[in-house]
């Protein structure tokens, strides 16, 4: 299982810090539409926790950041917690 901890995201750059940091993908991400592409490999269980805290810090694109990880639950079957 994947763990991301929204209490340690201030900013777009921790984001993608700590994302390519916690998965092993086969590029490094910056952006929500690489994200998607590099999710669709991802097999392991993922839990987003204090997950508010992205809106509250990034705002929009914290809300963004969210639904990727919900349209990767949907679309592409991976198994995707968020936990208040």
């Amino acid at each position: 299982m994947i763990e991301i901890r929204a209490s340690e995201i201030f900013s777009k750059e921790d984001f993608y810090k700590l994302i390519n940091e916690l998965f092993d993908f086969s590029n490094r991400v910056s952006n929500l539409d690489g994200l998607f592409d590099e999710l669709v490999g991802a097999r392991k269980k993922i839990r987003i926790r204090d997950y508010k805290i992205l809106y509250d810090r990034l705002g929009e694109y914290g809300l963004r950041i969210i639904k990727v990880f919900i349209d990767a639950s949907f679309i592409l079957d991976i198994d995707v917690d968020l936990i208040s």
